[in-house]
């Protein structure tokens, strides 16, 4: 969560991949662009119910 002006605040997911080998491959973006939540609570439950859904989506991809 990212304090965004006086009253918002911009949920933000951070992904991680890391390979057997160890290698890793990071990113970072907004849950909505240009969407600001009233509270770090509704960011925080933002950035969660979008985070299971991306990867949710990833890992049906992948089968």
């Amino acid at each position: 969560m990212i304090p965004v002006g006086e009253r918002g605040w911009e949920a933000r997911i951070d992904v991680v991949f890391r390979s057997a080998e160890g290698q890793s491959l990071r990113g970072s973006q907004p849950v909505l662009p240009s969407c600001t939540f009233g509270s770090p609570r509704e960011a925080m439950d933002a950035a969660l119910l979008y985070g299971q859904r991306v990867l949710s989506d990833w890992v049906r991809g992948a089968a």
